[in-house]
């Protein structure tokens, strides 16, 4: 299953809403408190992202298939392409073009 960028957005949106209930308000004065903002849960997570960690597990799933020999089914599956004509307008993205997106984008070259 592809992930969209909405899909993406709305995990990061849970991932920020749990960080804040994990972390709770910060206290500004005695009796006064200030929810964290978006900046604030960046710096504390020091770079993690749960959006990066799923693409990296992904291209780690796309090596493990690879790898393995060409008659089992879960090789078969993802290299299998529908015979039927396919609809008009922009193909849809596959599982796979995504994997090759997400190489790309993070710079891995093997």
């Amino acid at each position: 299953m592809r992930i969209t960028n909405k899909d993406a957005e709305n995990v990061r949106v849970f991932e920020r809403k749990i960080i804040r209930r994990i972390y709770g308000p910060k206290k500004i004065n005695e009796d006064q408190y200030q929810r964290l903002t978006n900046q604030e849960i960046r710096e504390t997570l020091n770079g993690y992202a749960i959006v990066k960690e799923i693409k990296s597990k992904r291209i780690r799933w796309y090596g493990h298939i690879n790898r393995k020999d060409e008659e089992l089914i879960t090789r078969k599956i993802t290299k299998w392409k529908p015979q039927e004509s396919e609809p008009k307008g922009r193909p849809q993205l596959r599982w796979e073009d995504q994997v090759a997106n997400d190489v790309r984008a993070m710079g891995i070259t093997e």
